[in-house]
């Protein structure tokens, strides 16, 4: 069998890098370039100051491909190669304005990206086989679909739910004509499936996100006092009251806990507001934001994670900070609905309550303060499934065979 080496170079396209990038996308990215994948890292936007990215510059990409126009002066071929691309890209923007007549601000923005489009499309058309990958964003699906069509070169699409809700019909056509989508979780595969209604053409792969989970995690010894953990990420709000009612039970039960409260995000002075109401300032810290060697450094010492409500979570894979957590063998209590279901099962690898619920969460933060055999069982199931599930080397192992499957 061929390498992929031999075979393709990979684009990867995003909106912005590395400020639109997936964690799990850079880690792809470094191991696929560990195994000596020619790939290629293009942006929708220019290159700015800090973010390193190896985007194009606007100049860059504009001289004529030399296809076999033979006795055609370089003049000649100059203007049949800007005839062609000036009605593909004709084309390509009747059926935007027709599917995005709703949206002129989508319009707008896709209309100013031409140019970069147009020296992206220059430059893959440059390569002998190559595929275009699009990065989970609401410019990169469509933006990557007019580069294929002006290289004609095939293309994959990251692709979540909330994507195809924000830009409604304007991925019908770079959904159907795409070689194949990724997502990263099954709630974002069922909701692509509904949204689509049986449209979609191409295969839908499942690729969960990645984490480097080769070496076994390293827990410190856990003893002394039990320690809960709890994040306020900014894209969580949802659930907090009941968290802190539920540590108010706790201390009336004269169960002896710390609790850990690390971020800042749009709840974070309520939550501190509701600890100072209910004389909890000794028992919860709010720590704010951290780097993150402290947080791991938390997650080591915690006994327990407490997710207090993901039903709204605006993302569609599970936060990282979860799995992070999973893999130093923190047993998860977290709240019943949305994608945290998708690795935490009841009494498996963790426990799950009533959303909202603070006698329940109470009672689960009651039973693994008296049972720490029943913590480590947990612990160590949630590790075990983010070994096998969420496993770099196995994820890359499937992407290179998706990019063979569309490459040939």
């Amino acid at each position: 069998m061929k390498t992929l080496i031999d075979r393709n170079q990979i684009f990867f396209v995003f909106e912005r890098f590395p400020e639109n990038a997936d964690p799990s996308v850079l880690l792809e990215i470094e191991e696929l370039k560990n195994r000596g994948i020619p790939l290629e890292i293009v942006c929708l936007y220019s290159k700015t100051k800090d973010n390193g990215s190896e985007s194009f510059r606007d100049t860059e990409g504009f001289v004529p491909h030399p296809d076999s126009h033979s006795g055609l002066s370089s003049l000649q071929r100059t203007l049949v190669f800007w005839f062609t691309r000036a009605i593909a890209m004709a084309s390509i923007m009747v059926t935007l304005i027709k599917e995005n007549y709703r949206r002129p601000a989508f319009l707008a923005r896709i209309f100013l990206l031409l140019p970069r489009i147009v020296c992206i499309a220059s430059k893959v058309k440059k390569t002998r086989k190559s595929i275009l990958h699009s990065q989970d964003s609401a410019l990169c699906a469509p933006a990557t679909w007019m580069i294929s069509r002006l290289a004609n070169r095939p293309y994959l699409l990251t692709i979540s739910d909330s994507n195809g809700q924000k830009n409604g019909n304007g991925l019908k056509s770079p959904v159907s004509n795409a070689k194949g989508m990724l997502t990263r979780s099954k709630r974002s595969k069922t909701s692509i499936l509904n949204h689509f209604n049986g449209e979609l053409k191409a295969p839908i792969w499942l690729l969960y996100q990645s984490l480097r989970t080769e070496e076994p995690a390293s827990v410190e010894h856990r003893d002394g006092q039990f320690t809960i953990l709890v994040f306020c990420p900014k894209d969580l709000t949802n659930g907090f009251d009941g968290f802190v009612r539920a540590c108010s039970m706790l201390l009336d039960q004269r169960v002896m806990f710390k609790c850990v409260l690390i971020g800042e995000g749009p709840t974070y002075h309520r939550i501190e507001s509701l600890v100072l109401d209910k004389s909890l300032e000794h028992m919860v810290s709010c720590f704010g934001a951290l780097p993150e060697n402290e947080i791991m450094a938390w997650m080591a010492k915690s006994d327990v994670l407490v997710v207090p409500d993901l039903t709204n979570y605006n993302g569609n894979s599970v936060p990282t900070w979860v799995l992070n957590s999973m893999a130093m063998r923190l047993p998860i209590i977290a709240a019943r609905g949305g994608v945290i279901e998708e690795v935490v099962k009841d009494f498996v690898s963790g426990i799950l309550v009533t959303p909202g619920d603070a006698i329940s969460l109470a009672s689960a933060i009651h039973t693994l303060y008296y049972h720490p055999e029943i913590r480590c069982q947990l612990g160590s199931r949630a590790m075990q499934l983010v070994q096998s599930r969420f496993n770099l080397a196995n994820n890359i192992n499937l992407l290179e065979e998706i990019y063979r499957t569309i490459g040939d």
